[in-house]
C-alpha cells in the first residue's frame, strides 16, 4: 500500500488536451505516473492526438474520467496507430505500467495502410489493463490487425474488465505482408 500511495502523490495531472499534449505527447515524458482529473475533450481536433507517434511505458490512472471525441487517421503507411502508437511495460520497480478506470470513445479511425490499429493503441506488449471501455459510433477501418482495444496484444499481461463496443474491418493493403498477429498469455 506505501508503494501505491507514493506513485500517486507524485501523479501528473491531466485534466484537458493542452495538459495531455503536453506531458504525454513527448517520448521522453512517458516512463511516469499520470492521473485524469476531469474529462479529456478531443472533438475540436481533426487529426490525431500528438501521443498517437508515442510508445508509453508509464502508468496512467483514469479516474474512471472519459477520453472522447478521438480522431485517429493517417493515409500514410505505418506500423501501428492508436491514442498511443504502443504501450509497452518496462523493468523499472518504480513504474506499475499499467491504465486503469477509464473510457475511450473515438469519432473516426481510419488508418487502412496501418498494420496494427486500436482505439487505446495499436500494440500492447507486457501491460497490464484494468475497467477500461472502448466505442465508436463509426466503423473502424485498418490494415492487418485491427481491434476495438488494440490491434496487437503480446507478452506477458493482465487485462481485466475490458469492454469493447466498436465494429471493425481489416484491409490488407500489401499482398506482400504476412503478418499474423498473436496473443500470447504466459
Amino acid at each position: 500500500m506505501f508503494y501505491s500511495y507514493i506513485l500517486t502523490f507524485n501523479a501528473i495531472i491531466i485534466y484537458n488536451i493542452s495538459t495531455w499534449n503536453r506531458y504525454l505527447g513527448h517520448a521522453d515524458n512517458t516512463r511516469k505516473y499520470y492521473r485524469l482529473v476531469a474529462d479529456v475533450d478531443f472533438s475540436s481536433l481533426y487529426a490525431s492526438p500528438t501521443t498517437s507517434s508515442v510508445v508509453f511505458e508509464g502508468n496512467l490512472q483514469g479516474n474512471n474520467m472519459k477520453i472522447i471525441g478521438v480522431t485517429l487517421s493517417t493515409p500514410d503507411q505505418a506500423y501501428a496507430i492508436g491514442l498511443f502508437k504502443q504501450i509497452k511495460g518496462i523493468s523499472d520497480p518504480t513504474i506499475v505500467n499499467a491504465i486503469r478506470n477509464v473510457e475511450i470513445n473515438a469519432k473516426l479511425v481510419k488508418a487502412t495502410k496501418t498494420q496494427a490499429v486500436g482505439i487505446l493503441t495499436g500494440i500492447i506488449e507486457d501491460f497490464n489493463l484494468y475497467n477500461i471501455k472502448v466505442s465508436s459510433d463509426n466503423i473502424m477501418i485498418g490494415g492487418n490487425a485491427v481491434g476495438g482495444l488494440a490491434g496487437i496484444i503480446r507478452g506477458k499481461f493482465n487485462v481485466e474488465h475490458i469492454s469493447s463496443e466498436v465494429s471493425v474491418r481489416s484491409i490488407t493493403t500489401d499482398a506482400s505482408v504476412h503478418y499474423v498477429p498473436y496473443v500470447s498469455v504466459n
